[in-house]
């Protein structure tokens, strides 16, 4: 199995594990990005979030009024950087997001 490969499965693990933490803990749910995970793979969802720079989702606001960011798809874009599973854009977009947290919170 090739690196990109290992990494695509791992991100995905390791996002699906992060949802089953930021559910138990908030009490929300996250069924969306779990159905989108499911139909279209964990790399493939993050994509589709990342489409709108200024689009915050209501899991990421969950997790930003819970200070459980770490938990969102955004922070795991970010520590997958270097994998080769995202463009420098989806990288800067969920920099963004998780740099303007505020804008999320302000509704």
């Amino acid at each position: 199995m090739e690196q990109k490969d290992k990494n695509y499965l791992e991100f995905e693990r390791q996002l699906r594990g992060a949802i089953k933490i930021a559910e138990r803990l908030t009490k929300a749910s996250f069924s969306k990005i779990k159905s989108m995970i499911d139909e279209q793979g964990g790399v493939y969802a993050a994509h589709s979030l990342l489409a709108d720079k200024e689009l915050f989702t209501y899991g990421f606001k969950k997790l930003a009024e819970a200070d459980l960011l770490k938990l969102s798809v955004e922070n795991h874009v970010v520590l997958f950087a270097d994998s080769d599973l995202f463009t420098p854009e989806h990288v800067e977009t969920a920099k963004w997001r998780l740099a303007n947290v505020n804008k999320a919170t302000d509704d």
